[in-house]
């Protein structure tokens, strides 16, 4: 008798280390399912930052592609406009028949 004592003694000490580990191990789950929802979140808020950023970052890029444009054809244009007047200085005003025409021109003004 005093062996199935000793038995339910030592079952019932099981029964509690056992109920012991499983509230340990149920509040370790629930602690691993509170870290993983934060790291979901912290995961979600990083990928709406970096989406943000890019949008800025394109943006930015617009924008200085929109200037570059802007001066590259500015530059056309002055090239163009140094190209006319030199030809109309060194070719155009030296034909005989521009130079004869501007130069009446400027009598009949004087």
């Amino acid at each position: 008798m005093a062996e199935a004592t000793e038995i339910q003694k030592s079952l019932s000490r099981t029964q509690a280390l056992l109920g012991n580990e499983l509230k340990r191990v149920s509040n370790v789950a629930s602690a691993i399912d509170d870290d993983g929802k934060v790291l979901e979140d912290t995961m979600n808020e990083q990928k709406s930052m970096q989406v943000d950023k890019a949008k800025k970052a394109l943006t930015n890029l617009q924008l200085a592609q929109q200037r570059e444009q802007r001066y590259l054809m500015a530059s056309i244009i002055f090239f163009w406009l140094v190209v006319a007047y030199i030809f109309w200085a060194r070719v155009v005003l030296h034909m005989p028949f521009i130079d004869t025409t501007i130069w009446s021109l400027r009598k009949l003004l004087s």
